[in-house]
């Protein structure tokens, strides 16, 4: 933590190898570790809110460097259009999608209880 810059509550962090450009919103709890294989997005958030660049990079199709193992460069997220309304409506369609997906998430939950209970 003290050699390496440390990402802060809220930085959006991206898959870069493996599971590529799966994307998670840090939530300040010491389990980030310095990873080639992460990419941390370092945004300024009066530009460009974390909440809609992570529901924004969740959905890019990503064009990747491959061998055998696909990967993401610095060079795949700059060549990345991403469209870029107001501050407020930032915020509107990220709080939206969070809101469906936590529907989605209680919805999945209820079916396994459901399943649960027929078996």
């Amino acid at each position: 933590k003290t050699k390496y810059s440390f990402p802060k509550k809220g930085d959006i962090l991206i898959s870069a190898s493996g599971t590529i450009g799966r994307a998670v919103i840090y939530d300040g709890k010491p389990a980030y570790f310095q990873d080639s294989n992460i990419v941390w997005i370092d945004n300024d958030e009066t530009l460009v809110k974390n909440d809609f660049l992570f529901y924004t990079y969740s959905h890019v199709k990503w064009n990747t460097e491959h061998t055998t193992i696909l990967r993401l460069y610095n060079d795949n997220f700059r060549n990345t259009l991403i469209p870029l309304p107001p501050l407020n409506e930032q915020i509107a369609i990220a709080n939206i999608l969070s809101d469906v997906d936590r529907y989605l998430y209680n919805l999945d939950a209820l079916i396994l209880k459901k399943e649960g209970v027929k078996n």
